[in-house]
């Protein structure tokens, strides 16, 4: 039976930090004028509620598993799409990381098993050491 040794989907926050900033600071002050202005904090949660709503929808749009024999990513939230590549098949790995990427843990994760094109392309994943060392550890080991 295959383990699982790495399952994540990108992180809401940590992948829209400042759009998730911008709705607490929004809600913070909606609050504090509430007495003066009520209306405005309706129209703070009629702005932002969807907003949280649709990251909340994108991130858990992607997830990356990493078992003992293969990389698998799944895509979509309703129909699904699902790539498997073998561990002994990965031919290369790619990280993406920008410095806020670096502070905030996340990074882009391309596959390759052949050619020049990634067969899996996955932004803002957790942990990106973590999915490096077990495919550097099944490709030494």
């Amino acid at each position: 039976m295959n383990t699982i040794r790495y399952d994540a989907t990108p992180p809401i926050f940590r992948n829209n930090p400042m759009v998730f900033t911008a709705c607490v600071a929004a809600f913070v002050v909606a609050g504090a004028l509430s007495m003066q202005m009520p209306e405005l904090l309706l129209l703070v949660a009629a702005l932002c509620i969807p907003v949280w709503l649709y990251l909340y929808a994108a991130s858990k749009v992607h997830r990356l598993m990493i078992t003992d024999d293969e990389v698998v990513y799944e895509r979509g939230l309703l129909a699904k799409s699902r790539t498997e590549i073998g561990l002994n098949s990965v031919r290369a790995m790619r990280m993406n990381q920008s410095f806020s990427d670096r502070i905030l843990g996340i990074a882009s994760v391309q596959f390759y098993s052949a050619g020049d094109v990634a067969e899996i392309d996955v932004w803002g994943m957790p942990n990106p050491h973590r999915i490096r060392e077990l495919v550097e550890h099944h490709t030494k080991g």
